[in-house]
């Protein structure tokens, strides 16, 4: 969990609609004294404010596959699988076992091409629809 901790931005998510009301995704993973860690996720909506919205999160593991557990409002829960997580915690790509939910997650602003390229082949190989994956633009100040 500890190598997890700390900004990560969205750069690319499954849409569902075309159009999202909130633009520079970011979360701020914390750790938390009994268990678990913080998250703040934030975003800029369409007005040019910052929207913020606090919840808590778990990496659990089921059938050893480790799992992104997150909850904002309680007692509601969801859950994203780690599909791909590199060696060095550069990036990530989340999703839900329904395959209506990915993530691509990233350290950094921007993402090399290549490496974007190879996570969308994987997520659709996965069968995430990958027409639906839109890039988040991070363009901006944090």
């Amino acid at each position: 969990m500890h190598r997890f901790l700390g900004e990560w931005y969205e750069l690319a998510a499954l849409r569902i609609e075309e159009k999202d009301p909130c633009t520079c995704y970011a979360l701020a993973y914390q750790e938390m004294r009994r268990a678990g860690m913080r998250v703040v996720k934030r975003c800029r909506d369409r007005k040019g404010n910052w929207v913020y919205d606090k919840g808590k999160a778990w990496i659990i593991y089921k059938d050893g596959i480790a799992v992104l557990q997150s909850e904002y409002q309680w007692p509601l829960k969801g859950e994203l699988y780690f599909l791909e997580l590199d060696s060095n915690y550069r990036y990530a790509m989340l999703g839900n076992a329904g395959r209506t939910t990915l993530r691509i997650l990233s350290r950094t602003k921007e993402m090399d091409p290549e490496i974007m390229e190879k996570l969308l082949d994987r997520a659709e190989a996965m069968g995430y629809d990958r027409s639906a994956i839109r890039p988040i633009p991070q363009n901006c100040i944090h």
